[in-house]
């Protein structure tokens, strides 16, 4: 910290640390290190059915990696600094990397913007669906040429690292911190067909 401070930057205990080139002078012409990008190297999917008899099942699985976006709930958290938003803040009996040292006399500590960009990568299990169609022979006295049941689940789990709300939405929609998650919803349906 004696070395920053004699090139001008006042480090303390607890304060958020940046890369350096080894120069102990931060500055942003050398010191600039690019951490990701917003478009994720990679997307897929995959979407498959089973039949078999009158069973039929389905699911569909979707991906993105190599995103990173900004997480704007890291920013709510680390800008009230006096300890009042349950945060694993650094303190000399935490010495944590998680957050910053909590302190009432600055909102906004230095190099807070880097701590906002996080990894978006996620695998989310979309929708499954079970359904069953009823035999011919049963729907004749009921002048109904298809009956289907089924059960559908959307969105009944997500992998991801990312702290945010939702990596696929805020993502897409450009909103971080902010986005309402995408929901969970179990459906029970019938298909008719007179």
């Amino acid at each position: 910290m004696a070395k920053f401070r004699a090139n001008g930057t006042n480090f303390k205990p607890g304060d958020i640390r940046i890369w350096d080139n080894g120069d102990y002078k931060i500055s942003p012409e050398d010191d600039q290190v690019i951490q990701g990008k917003v478009r994720p190297t990679i997307t897929g999917s995959l979407i498959n059915t089973f039949r078999y008899k009158g069973f039929d099942f389905s699911f569909f699985f979707l991906a993105n990696y190599g995103a990173m976006i900004k997480n704007e709930l890291n920013y709510l958290n680390q800008s009230y600094r006096n300890g009042n938003v349950k945060v694993d803040y650094w303190t000399p009996t935490n010495p944590t990397n998680e957050a910053p040292r909590p302190t009432a006399d600055i909102t906004n500590l230095n190099y807070i913007t880097t701590m906002h960009f996080q990894k978006s990568d996620f695998l989310r299990l979309r929708n499954i669906t079970l359904g069953y169609t009823l035999p011919k022979s049963s729907l004749q006295r009921l002048s109904v040429s298809r009956c289907r049941l089924y059960a559908l689940v959307q969105n009944p789990w997500i992998w991801t690292n990312y702290k945010g709300i939702d990596p696929e939405v805020e993502s897409t929609a450009g909103i971080s911190g902010y986005a309402t998650p995408s929901v969970t919803q179990w459906i029970l349906g019938v298909n008719l067909s007179f």
